[in-house]
């Protein structure tokens, strides 16, 4: 089979065999489901303000709430399993339709 009908007339065109695309799909998926939430919240715990408007008492419970700061903080350790998780499969299923790819090449 030639490469242009394993792919349809519009696909991209097939690397040479045994030469992929390298690592290049893995970092800009983890870049972008973890990298660039990791700059967001940087940026934004740093221009973040320590202290709770009018004076409102800092913590958590018993009426006080979370300096903005802080929130950024509790915020990142609720999206973090979920970025983890998220990167990992988008990372595992580059991985399989890249083998997929070579198994129906016939370069396994």
């Amino acid at each position: 089979m030639s490469r242009e009908l394993m792919g349809g007339p519009h696909s991209a065109p097939l690397p040479p065999a045994g030469r992929g695309p390298g690592p290049a799909p893995y970092w800009t998926v983890l870049g972008a489901l973890w990298g660039l939430p990791a700059a967001v919240g940087a940026v934004w715990w740093l221009l973040s303000p320590d202290e709770n408007p009018g004076g409102q008492c800092e913590g958590i419970g018993f009426g006080c709430t979370l300096t903005p700061r802080d929130s950024v903080l509790f915020l990142g350790l609720l999206a973090s399993p979920v970025l983890v998780l998220a990167g990992l499969l988008a990372v595992g299923l580059i991985a399989l339709a890249r083998w997929r790819r070579r198994v129906r090449e016939g370069r396994s």
